[in-house]
């Protein structure tokens, strides 16, 4: 089912809880409420998937803190993940355009309206 939703009336909020997004979205017969929670891995504009990122953010969390020298003198390091890097701390309304969202490891990012009804998976 094709559910339309009209981008001026989206609204975006934290969940606490679970330690995610909330979009809010709006039809001209209905309302949905969707938890985001890999907004991160996403284009701020378009909305689409960035595997590259998402492949990333895997390789951090199932790696841990260690160094290492190769024998060509190239130092490796990996690095643990942070947890807090991917919650949402703060939202702030940017105009006609988006919300800015500023994530626990203080990297603000600002998502347009349609990334954000992309992510929930709504029609726009």
């Amino acid at each position: 089912e094709k559910w339309e939703v009209s981008l001026n009336s989206l609204a975006l909020s934290i969940d606490e809880s679970e330690r995610a997004l909330v979009v809010r979205l709006f039809s001209e017969k209905s309302a949905k409420q969707i938890l985001v929670k890999d907004l991160r891995s996403r284009d701020p504009k378009t909305g689409e998937i960035l595997l590259n990122l998402s492949e990333n953010s895997k390789t951090k969390q199932n790696s841990s803190s260690m160094g290492s020298s190769c024998g060509s003198g190239i130092h490796v390091s990996r690095h643990q993940h942070n947890d807090h890097e991917e919650v949402p701390r703060s939202i702030t309304r940017k105009g006609n355009y988006g919300y800015a969202v500023e994530w626990g490891d203080d990297a603000t990012i600002i998502y347009s309206f349609y990334s954000l009804a992309k992510s929930a998976e709504a029609s726009v």
